[in-house]
């Protein structure tokens, strides 16, 4: 059978019902992924020893039966054999499926993993056809699919994510489910410290590290300097790049919530250095100059201003409807027009 969207979902929930899945695509984290879930649903958290058993692709050119013979072998200790047949893409494996779904006495379910095969792939075909057996394709999935994977995760663990968060990590995960699951575990781990708090934009950035927010700050750190056609013209780009307001939202917010925990240690008389050090994640060392000089150019007040403006600007978008992309654009203007009217003064001009 020839699985698509949603469809897939239900398969790979309970699987019992099929002789089979075949995985195939270019996405390998998606593959690799889908198959732990296939597994799990079909043999349990922790499945005997005996019920898994995995297949090298080599024996089956010699021994092209070897499928159907496996599982028609039950476990010692009763129950369902599973195969796991990785890299089956070629002739032997089209052979052994085909001798698989012609062996009506095997009763063991048949896992294969395959890398992307074209649609005249005759293993592809053998599997399509089949009635009770499924062919899903494993391709790179969207921001919607990341979020709603995490958003699942987050209701399973009964934690609750803001919708620029998600937005955020969605926008910057997706495409690459494996690193998506390892992000979203260590997410989970961090939030489970304050589980009654939601996860913030803050709590996605400092628990997934910088390379996550990495191209989605640039647009403030122009803002902060006072850079207003370099902040519009970074903003504009992530934008054809396919990324969302919600997300650039996010990170201009935590970036000037940054900027704030800094320029309110030094107005308290905390040296700047010192100040940086309380930063988390740290500053990269590639960015502390310029961050210095922007710390230079704001007062506490004005940065709550500024962070006070996003959330509306998030909570406009949320429950009216308002295009957040003109809002974007708007606060990012207002804080590049605060800072360089802060540069032109001298008095602004604050040392450390």
């Amino acid at each position: 059978m020839k699985i698509r969207g949603r469809e897939a979902e239900r398969i790979l929930a309970d699987p019992a019902s099929l002789r089979g899945v075949l995985l195939f695509g270019p996405e390998a984290g998606l593959v690799q992924a889908r198959s732990r879930q296939i597994l799990k649903n079909l043999l349990g958290d922790k499945p005997d020893v005996f019920a898994l058993r995995e297949i090298e692709t080599a024996r089956l050119k010699a021994a092209p039966s070897l499928l159907a013979q496996e599982a028609a072998s039950p476990p010692l200790t009763g129950g369902r054999v599973a195969l796991r047949l990785r890299g089956g893409a070629g002739a032997e494996a089209a052979r052994a499926l085909a001798i698989f779904l012609e062996t009506k006495s095997a009763g063991g379910f048949l896992l294969i993993e395959a890398g992307a095969l074209p649609p005249s792939s005759a293993l592809r075909r053998r599997a399509e056809e089949a009635k009770n057996f499924a062919a899903i394709g494993c391709y790179a999935e969207s921001a919607a699919e990341t979020a709603s994977y995490l958003k699942n995760l987050c209701e399973k663990e009964s934690l609750t994510i803001d919708p620029g968060a998600l937005a955020l990590f969605a926008q910057r995960l997706s495409g690459d489910r494996g690193m998506a699951e390892r992000e979203s575990e260590k997410l989970i781990l961090y939030a489970m410290s304050d589980p009654n708090a939601p996860i913030s934009a803050e709590d996605v950035l400092s628990a997934t590290g910088e390379n996550l927010q990495a191209g989605l700050e640039d647009p403030a750190r122009a803002a902060a300097s006072g850079d207003r056609e370099m902040s519009l013209y970074r903003l504009t780009e992530l934008q054809s790049a396919g990324q969302s307001a919600a997300a650039i939202l996010a990170v201009t917010q935590f970036y000037f919530q940054r900027l704030h925990l800094v320029v309110s240690l030094r107005e308290r008389g905390t040296p700047l250095a010192q100040a940086l050090s309380f930063l988390r994640p740290p500053l990269h060392f590639s960015r502390r100059e310029d961050f210095l000089k922007q710390c230079r150019l704001w007062r506490a007040a004005d940065l709550s201003e500024i962070s006070r403006r996003i959330w509306d600007a998030l909570a406009a978008s949320r429950e009216k409807g308002a295009p957040q992309e003109a809002l974007c654009a708007q606060i990012l203007l207002s804080a590049a027009a605060r800072a360089s009217r802060a540069r032109l003064s001298p008095e602004r001009r604050l040392s450390s």
